[in-house]
């Protein structure tokens, strides 16, 4: 059964559309095949600030990507450039580093989405999506599940991703489509994610010719020949698989303490990663607005192995940002952002590796019972 989630054709949206990569780190060959794939024309530049211009006045580009890092040429002047030609222009930026300065720099340029390297081929799918639906420039059909997985077979784009976590840590492996009868959709895939399978029941269809992920439930495994049948089917919004770091489900000792706005309390923590922790906080206890500044205190146990005394108790103070707000009926989950310093930084990047250690070897034990 599907949900109220549009879904289409990447390509009905950047099939007539052309593409400028302004750049001189180069472009993986995937990414290029991909942008090739979808768009009508794609044009690759590295030369000069009026090179650059030029090109762009005697060409019609709708969609602009460039590196704010890029070595040449100040990119920031190329972007008030194009803007003073065409205010309207969809321009996504990449780089290889992301600070508040540098954020607060695109959007003072107007810069329609950022992207951090290194990119994979989802994070240029989603930033087409946003940015798109953003200037609304075109009505696109809805498309059916069966409808867009018989596409996929039809042009052969048959190579997928099964996506699965175990308490936060991602079992993403590569499978193939192999058939599609009377709503049953066979895929074939590899021995880690078949465990995943008869543990979870469940996993997320993925591919970057789609708009959204298809939530796809199983209906019987193939152990010898290695296929898993689905048999019912629903839309999903952006996943947890565009994230670059992992966001693991913590220990039972873990927690946060946040003051700001003369507000201090503690939160249920859903998830954590090296910079971003989701909180659940109940509505009438909700005092936190997007793009404000708190101070916050994370609280967790150190791994055996950097200290003397087995999970010996930790804390980190630093200053994160409310980045968003999703409000469920009775409670809210709030996405907080921050970033350490060097000794922190280290500190906490072994606890959340030794937490992924830890599920890791419960998901193994679970699976081999």
């Amino acid at each position: 059964m599907e949900n109220n989630i549009k879904h289409f054709l990447i390509r009905e949206l950047t099939g007539s559309l052309t593409a400028l990569i302004i750049t001189d780190d180069g472009i993986d060959s995937k990414i290029k095949d991909y942008l090739n794939a979808i768009f009508k024309e794609v044009n690759y530049i590295n030369n000069s600030h009026n090179d650059i211009i030029s090109f762009y006045k005697e060409n019609k580009i709708d969609f602009i990507f460039i590196d704010i890092s890029f070595k040449n040429v100040h990119s920031f002047s190329i972007v008030k450039a194009i803007k003073q030609i065409n205010q309207n222009q969809s321009i996504i930026a990449m780089s290889n580093v992301r600070n508040e300065e540098l954020l607060l720099k695109t959007i003072r340029h107007n810069i329609v989405d950022f992207l951090l390297k290194p990119i994979s081929i989802v994070d240029i799918k989603d930033s087409i999506i946003r940015c798109t639906q953003c200037a609304n420039t075109k009505e696109i059909n809805s498309l059916s599940i069966e409808d867009s997985i018989n596409y996929l077979m039809e042009n052969y784009f048959t190579d997928i991703q099964l996506i699965n976590h175990y308490k936060g840590v991602p079992i993403i492996r590569d499978a193939k489509l192999i058939d599609i009868t009377e709503n049953l959709v066979s895929i074939r895939v590899n021995d880690i994610q078949m465990y995943a399978l008869k543990q979870l029941q469940h996993s997320i269809i993925s591919s970057v010719y789609l708009s959204e992920e298809i939530y796809a439930t199983v209906k019987d495994i193939d152990f010898k020949k290695n296929i898993a049948i689905f048999d019912k089917f629903d839309l999903i919004g952006s996943y947890i698989n565009h994230r670059k770091q992992v966001r693991l489900i913590p220990e039972s000792q873990f927690s946060v303490t946040l003051q700001g706005n003369s507000v201090k309390m503690d939160y249920d923590v859903i998830n954590v990663s090296l910079n971003h922790i989701l909180l659940k906080v109940k509505k009438e206890q909700h005092p936190l607005e997007i793009n404000n500044k708190y101070n916050i205190k994370i609280h967790f146990k150190t791994p055996s192995y950097l200290s003397r005394y087995a999970n010996e108790d930790s804390s980190i103070s630093t200053v994160c940002i409310a980045t968003d707000i999703f409000e469920f009926e009775g409670f809210s989950k709030v996405l907080l952002y921050f970033e350490l310093d060097s000794n922190e930084n280290n500190l906490f990047q072994n606890y959340i590796q030794n937490r992924k250690r830890e599920l890791v070897e419960e998901f193994k034990k679970n699976i081999s019972q």
